[in-house]
């Protein structure tokens, strides 16, 4: 059942059409208020402006890592602030050090449900 409005604002990346749509809709339907992007490039610029809660970032990205984008949004001081939440298809012990070099908050596998992703978000923001 969707909750009321949070006013939340959550910063979606990926290169997957599908899944930014989906989560989109999800995130809609609890209240949050979902931005897109699936141009890896523009995700740093596309943060400082919309100053989202939180950022959604897929680690498989076209063109950049999303380990690379992390870094990137924790290298600035406008966007450091804003918690990072990977979604992956399998964690692998050997990201952990990545994990904690880009301050990545939490890692999502897929495949997920829509309850997850909003219980996981609501224990950060």
């Amino acid at each position: 059942m969707p909750n009321p409005v949070t006013n939340k604002k959550i910063l979606i990346v990926s290169a997957d059409k599908t899944l930014l749509e989906d989560l989109k809709s999800c995130l809609s339907q609890h209240g949050y208020d979902p931005v897109t992007v699936n141009n890896p490039e523009i995700v740093l610029k596309k943060a400082a402006t919309e100053k989202p809660d939180l950022i959604l970032l897929e680690i498989s990205l076209t063109g950049k890592s999303g380990f690379q984008v992390a870094h990137d949004l924790k290298s600035e001081q406008v966007t450091d602030p804003i918690p990072v939440v990977a979604i992956m298809d399998q964690y692998k012990q050997e990201y952990s050090l990545l994990f904690k070099m880009c301050d990545i908050t939490k890692c999502i596998e897929k495949p997920f449900t829509p309850e997850q992703i909003v219980s996981e978000i609501k224990t950060i923001v």
